[in-house]
């Protein structure tokens, strides 16, 4: 039977378990691109200006990034428990 209203319970844990799983991808796309950046031979201005860029400015978003949908996972585990709670009494 197809839900018209309210929440599908483990749906909504596996949406939370689909943002956790997908921070942890950025995470470790993220390592391992500094890694193959740090182990590239590259000398000169445009390499540390590329370096700062990557380090300064797009890991710090990935990184905020990754966190985000941990939160939001988290929001949404709270609201299935809720639901839950909810569903129970």
């Amino acid at each position: 039977m197809a839900i018209t209203h309210g929440m599908d319970i483990a749906a909504v844990r596996q949406l939370a378990a689909q943002l956790r799983t997908s921070a942890a991808d950025i995470d470790t796309m993220t390592a391992t691109l500094t890694s193959m950046l740090n182990s590239t031979p590259w000398l000169g201005a445009d390499r540390t200006n590329f370096d700062n860029d990557w380090s300064g400015t797009y890991t710090p978003q990935l990184k905020a990034i990754a966190q985000a949908l941990v939160s939001f996972a988290g929001v949404a585990d709270a609201h299935a428990n809720m639901q839950e709670s909810t569903s129970q009494t």
